[in-house]
């Protein structure tokens, strides 16, 4: 028993060393003042708003958000430079804190609908793994 429950307390530090920090959108993300933010953390520049970068705006396929992220223009930065980001790229942007949408909508636009990855589901076939802010689910 007494194995257990050290074992137990191990794991429950553990847990709290690996929490994620919460962070501020100030503290977390730079507004470059171009449509665009610096991530802190990761070093990252991402779209604010999706929606408003040309050719990038609404529904689409996988290979066409590709297609546009290679040619898109925006925020003084392009073409060839905005890419799709991998999923654990994506995952860095969920609000740990926020519960619905689950991205910092001081830094962000609510983003609702699943964001496309660059990265394979090499446990499906021929599939990417996508992002719903809505709910931080892949």
């Amino acid at each position: 028993m007494k194995a257990k429950s050290r074992f137990l307390a191990l794991l429950f530090i553990l847990c709290l060393f690996w929490a994620p920090a919460a962070y501020t959108a100030e503290e977390h993300f730079i507004d470059l003042g171009d449509g665009t933010v610096k991530d802190k953390l990761t070093g990252l520049i991402w779209i604010k708003d999706p929606q408003s970068a040309p050719s990038t705006a609404g529904g689409m396929l996988w290979i066409q958000a590709r297609n546009a992220c290679d040619e898109l223009v925006y925020g003084g930065v392009g073409p060839n430079a905005w890419k799709l980001p991998g999923i654990s790229q994506l995952q860095s942007l969920v609000d740990e804190v926020n519960h619905s949408p689950r991205i910092d909508t001081r830094a962000f636009s609510a983003l609702g609908e699943p964001y496309w990855s660059k990265t394979e589901d090499s446990g499906a076939g021929p599939k990417v793994w996508t992002l719903n802010f809505a709910n931080g689910e892949l």
